[in-house]
């Protein structure tokens, strides 16, 4: 390690000390500087760079200790080692206080010139390891948000820099506004010239966006041949300036031959003065600029303010946003038919979803959840058995408690899926939500192990909620608690497990909603072959206060209780041992002389019992696998129908 570049300052009050110091220095072949006092080494620490810090203990005025807390605090001297040397032997109390302090090593007065050879060597030798580590830590965060090819902001660091302005927009107001930039015909640049010239145009403009914009605004290469910058407290005016200077630079580069290439830029800028909830309406907005532009005939740029999309989006033909709400919307239904088999039960679905669906929507109201977030809830309801894709059904159906491994293949299950799913660009918000729903407050959920702060609240409420509908209706793992002793369990893991807040609003809204609801005295007789399906349904029945309900478990017996009593609702399945099609419904309508309400359940037959609705005075036709709280929504419904008419 050559010594010659490399200055050492002294610190002592002892004029001897320094001089002799100094001179074995030198004689090692270093650079060197003395003060014979703390406020001297201060004073040459800001207007210069030591490599290494020689400091006495006992000085008066300023000590040794109060001396290199104050170097300390000169930025550049972070990770600069310190040498501590006292004229007396070193008590242990010392040695702890000197590397609390943050001191390398220490010496005692006199000092064997060897001895002091090595240990500023050594010192030396790990100071310029560390520097060097530093500097490759440098270079790796620098590669891992920069472009490699423009060598400006890649996509990960600019979309994460978005977030983070607009959320600055959300707490301090002012103008937040971006511009998409995309290189008209790219594609034939890269055919006729060759990529090579193609990577060359990409850098050329990188650097021309770079220069024409403020040291406080970003620019980042959102992917392909296209850049995104985002303009914090830029107006109209502002952004229209910055599209000018763009324009008004040279964009021709040299190709083969010293042929002279233009590049030609479309510019879509949106801009807004309040702040927005989902950045994504910011990118479509600039997105629906870029279009027009191009629309307009391309190399030029155009302008959207927030009154313009506010006013003109919905009956714009472009409009990307409204087309993309409406391609999510179908997809998310689409996903949520094919995962509800992860629901199914035999021949039932104890409609968790339906249920979740139905308090969402109460308790938006209740906590005035921003309607941004309640629709983010409600698609991550749809969605949340996308979590186990490839984990097996007899694990899914484990009951409590999950050994460590199990959690390791739920947990590795659901970072995978939830990865794919925000993949897919529709469901990156929902995606934040199921990834972070098993979270417990206390730590000790999965998959990340997160405690209550770094769970986003919208998470928190869905974990609530989703937790409350499987403890009150039971599931593959845990049996039906019911509404009071599901919402006694929430409160006795709040805090732990579960947001307390969220559960004690969730408390209010069940309450008010079905648990003071009062028993209903409509009569109801259940009809359907299989007992332990009617035995589901009876129980489902029973939690929302239909408190009379007969089962028949066959024909005969389903006729002769008819015979005996008057119904108000007949559930029936129609596919009885015994019967044909619609001849068990032939059977009803002869005996039930009083045209009781039907509704229907069926593996086969319930379409071609719905068409003869009429007929046999059917309010609905459920196919198998049934869902319960539908069903017993319908139920509530039909007798609120027949209560408005009467």
């Amino acid at each position: 390690m050559s010594k010659n570049n490399l200055k050492i300052l002294i610190v002592d009050d002892n004029e001897d000390n320094l001089l002799i110091l100094k001179s074995d220095l030198e004689q090692m072949g270093f650079l060197v500087d003395t003060a014979a006092s703390g406020l001297k080494a201060i004073a040459l620490a800001e207007t210069h760079k030591y490599s290494l810090v020689i400091l006495d203990v006992d000085m008066p005025e300023m000590d040794g200790y109060e001396t290199f807390n104050e170097i300390l605090k000169v930025p550049r001297y972070q990770d600069v080692p310190v040498l501590f040397l006292s004229a007396i032997r070193i008590k242990w109390q010392d040695v702890a206080k000197g590397l609390r302090t943050g001191a390398f090593d220490y010496i005692v007065k006199p000092y064997n010139y060897e001895e002091l050879n090595c240990r500023i060597e050594l010192l030396l030798s790990l100071y310029k390891k560390n520097r060097e580590l530093s500097s490759k830590n440098e270079l790796l965060t620098e590669l891992a948000i920069k472009d490699s090819l423009t060598n400006i902001y890649n996509r990960r660091f600019g979309m994460e820099a978005l977030q983070k302005e607009n959320d600055r927009h959300s707490r301090f107001g002012g103008n937040l506004s971006i511009i998409m930039v995309d290189l008209d015909d790219f594609k034939s640049i890269n055919d006729k010239y060759g990529h090579n010239i193609g990577d060359k145009a990409l850098i050329f403009i990188a650097k021309i966006l770079q220069d024409s914009i403020r040291d406080t605004d970003t620019c980042f290469r959102s992917g392909g041949d296209e850049f995104l910058i985002i303009l914090p407290n830029a107006d109209e005016d502002a952004c229209e300036m910055i599209c000018k200077r763009i324009f008004e630079r040279n964009r021709i580069i040299k190709g083969y031959q010293e042929v002279d290439i233009e590049i030609l830029l479309s510019l879509g800028v949106a801009v807004f003065d309040t702040p927005q909830n989902d950045i994504n309406y910011l990118r479509e907005t600039a997105d629906l600029a870029l279009i027009n532009a191009k629309s307009a005939g391309k190399n030029r740029y155009k302008i959207i303010n927030e009154r313009y999309a506010t006013e003109n989006a919905k009956n714009t033909v472009l409009n990307i946003a409204s087309v993309r709400s409406s391609v999510k919307l179908i997809l998310s239904n689409v996903l949520y038919e094919v995962l509800s088999e992860f629901d199914i039960d035999e021949d039932v679905v104890n409609g968790h979803a339906e249920l979740m669906i139905e308090l969402i929507e109460k308790l938006s109201v209740e906590l005035n959840l921003p309607t941004y977030d309640e629709n983010r809830l409600l698609t991550s309801v749809k969605l949340r058995r996308f979590e186990h894709l490839g984990v097996s059904k007899e694990l899914l159906k484990m009951p409590p408690p999950i050994t460590e491994d199990q959690k390791n293949v739920l947990s590795q299950a659901l970072i995978e899926n939830i990865e794919k799913l925000s993949n897919t660009s529709f469901f990156e918000d929902e995606a934040v939500i199921l990834l972070n729903h098993h979270e417990y407050c206390d730590g000790s959920g999965y998959p990340l192990g997160k405690t209550k702060d770094d769970i986003p609240y919208v998470a928190r409420l869905m974990a609530v909620i989703e937790a409350f509908a499987v403890l009150a209706l039971g599931g593959p793992r845990t049996r039906s608690f019911g509404f009071s002793k599901a919402l006694e369990i929430l409160e006795e893991d709040s805090d732990s497990h579960f947001d307390g807040e969220i559960v004690q609003s969730l408390k209010k809204v069940v309450q008010n909603s079905y648990e003071h609801e009062n028993p209903h005295n409509q009569k109801i007789l259940l009809i359907d072959d299989q007992v332990a399906m009617t035995k589901l349904i009876y129980n489902y029945l029973l939690k929302f206060n239909f408190k009379h309900v007969d089962v028949s478990n066959t024909r005969t017996e389903a006729l002769t209780n008819i015979e005996k009593n008057k119904y108000d609702l007949i559930i029936t399945d129609i596919s009885l041992p015994g019967t044909n099609k619609l001849s068990f419904l032939d059977d009803l309508k002869k005996i039930n002389k009083s045209v009781t309400p039907l509704i229907v359940i069926s593996s086969g037959y319930a379409a071609l019992a719905w068409k003869e609705k009429d007929k046999y005075n059917i309010t609905k036709a459920f196919r198998k696998p049934v869902n319960l709280h539908s069903l017993c929504q319908t139920v509530k419904l039909s007798f609120n129908n027949l209560n408005s008419k009467g």
